[in-house]
């Protein structure tokens, strides 16, 4: 017993220590980086001026003076936060091309060349590439190229966005060179890849074009059509959209259909056979896109193709088409007593919905109130169908509100006693 005793006082003694010298470790090294971090913070505020004079002169004699006198040791104090410096300044695109050469002067660019061609751990390597892309060093376009075909895609994933934040015609070419390959490979996200290739601007749109008039690989075409998206418009991504609708990629058809829709759209002309085709698409997303695109182009025989896609098997698609239609405002009126008296329940049952939640009953209401005894008519014909699917709720507010006309609340008294639902 004797033993035990002593064995459990051994072990509460080794926990209590162990505990103890892990809470000094922890201490230790928050005092140790605090320490660390005030340093840096004050050789930042000591070099950003001296850096600063540097770039407005741009001179070369006061960058050597500045070398022989401080002589900074790799990966010291002064190292780190001279860099953080550079980089500061570095984002000013006026000040970039100097700061390169202030980059290279200083010795970062070199280092971290060594570093790249090293093969050391897949942190070392990250971190290299994303300072050369960050410092915008063409000549380490081929190192990070190599990078692509890492065995980590993390690795890949940085050397890929360093090339594009290189951002020159030859790190385009390289990155989509390869790019098909990480594709397929699932190297690198589709979304790390689209963020990547927006950084090269709007500049990129043309060579992205003539790449994508050229690709065989569809994952490939629908990542470049996502990104030409967030570029401006440009008749000729438009005219490649148009014949890309009717690809064999449901990605591609529906990233095209985005393409045409985008602000602006509605300056250039379309043959509505172009969106016809895509009315019975076997995607179901892709006729959803091509809802809010026909909406927006308002083609011939535009209307006719909503109306079409609002009795869609999928609700999304109904509600896009719908939502369209609202916004036409009062050119929808006559669309929507033909949906709303169709025998599908369901597919009016998702229109009334929409109508409801898009605001336009308000407008509606409004109507059956006015002087253009068509159009009141029209909207007591539509309201009188959403009461008889259920959809009654805003009809009973504005009743009970009490701050509509005399005429507009006797209306919506003869239909809310009309039968129905409600």
């Amino acid at each position: 017993m004797t033993d035990l005793r002593l064995i459990l006082v051994i072990v509460i003694i080794f926990v209590f220590c162990l505990s103890v010298a892990s809470v000094l470790v922890s201490v230790t090294r928050r005092v140790g980086n605090k320490r660390r971090y005030e340093k840096i913070d004050g050789l930042r505020d000591k070099f950003r001026p001296i850096i600063s004079e540097m770039i407005a002169s741009g001179s070369t004699d006061s960058v050597q003076q500045f070398m022989n006198t401080s002589k900074i040791l790799t990966g010291s104090h002064e190292w780190v936060a001279l860099e953080q410096v550079l980089f500061e300044l570095n984002t000013k695109k006026e000040q970039k091309n100097y700061t390169r050469i202030l980059f290279d002067a200083f010795g970062y660019t070199k280092h971290y060349h060594n570093q790249l061609s090293s093969g050391g751990s897949s942190i070392t390597l990250s971190s290299a590439a994303d300072k050369l892309g960050r410092i915008g060093d063409p000549s380490a376009i081929e190192g990070l190229t190599k990078l692509l075909n890492h065995k980590k895609s993390e690795v890949a994933t940085v050397a890929f966005r360093a090339l594009s934040r290189i951002g020159t015609d030859n790190a385009l070419h390289h990155a989509l060179h390869l790019l098909p390959a990480l594709l397929e490979n699932s190297h690198v996200t589709v979304k790390a890849i689209q963020t990547s290739l927006m950084l090269f601007g709007p500049w990129a749109g043309d060579i992205l074009l003539q790449y994508a008039r050229t690709t065989t690989h569809p994952e490939t075409l629908a990542v470049i059509l996502e990104t030409l998206i967030a570029f401006p418009a440009h008749p000729g991504t438009i005219e490649f959209a148009l014949t890309t609708l009717s690809h064999s990629d449901p990605e591609v058809r529906a990233k095209a259909l985005r393409i045409i829709a985008r602000d602006g759209m509605g300056t250039f002309s379309f043959d509505s056979k172009l969106f016809s085709q895509l009315l019975n698409d076997p995607v179901w997303f892709v006729r959803l896109q091509a809802a809010k695109t026909i909406g927006k182009v308002k083609c011939k025989n535009f209307v006719d193709m909503l109306k079409k896609l609002a009795l869609d098997e999928r609700w999304h698609v109904r509600d896009a088409a719908t939502l369209e239609l609202v916004e036409l405002g009062d050119a929808s009126l006559d669309a929507f007593i033909e949906l709303l008296e169709t025998p599908d329940r369901y597919a009016k049952e998702s229109i009334s919905e929409e109508i409801q939640r898009s605001g336009f009953v308000i407008n509606l209401i409004a109507y059956i109130g006015g002087v253009d005894s068509k159009k009141k008519a029209k909207a007591k014909r539509i309201l009188t169908s959403m009461h008889r699917m259920g959809f009654s709720a805003p009809l009973h507010e504005a009743r009970e509100a009490g701050k509509n006309r005399p005429e507009i609340t006797d209306e919506l008294t003869k239909i809310l006693f009309s039968g129905g639902v409600a």
